[in-house]
């Protein structure tokens, strides 16, 4: 539960700068739906887009220092399914309270 403050920070950040690229007449929507299994975000922006899979791995030591790009990864650890739509400008968070992965509860 914990993470999931940081992984909605990270999604909006992300939109912003990103998908929007700062465009004050660009909005980002955030859809908040939960019930007692599970927590649902969806954050929409009005940019291009990208494909998540050309993002630069950050694990990789090549990109230790980079002042950015690991956004992703923290969506990924925080979260049980991190899903983007086919243009990239849609993205679904999913956390639930027992985890699939692991059948713990978060």
């Amino acid at each position: 539960r914990d993470k999931i403050p940081v992984t909605v920070d990270e999604a909006v950040t992300n939109a912003i700068k990103h998908g929007n690229k700062f465009q004050e007449d660009k909005q980002v929507t955030i859809d908040v739906s939960m019930n007692t299994d599970r927590i649902k975000i969806v954050v929409v922006d009005e940019g291009e887009g990208f494909d998540v899979r050309s993002v630069p791995d950050p694990t990789d030591p090549v990109n230790f220092l980079k002042p950015s790009g690991r956004g992703i990864l923290f969506m990924n650890i925080g979260m049980d399914e991190v899903r983007y739509n086919e243009k990239g400008n849609i993205l679904t968070l999913i956390k639930y309270r027992v985890s699939p992965h692991n059948g713990n509860k978060n």
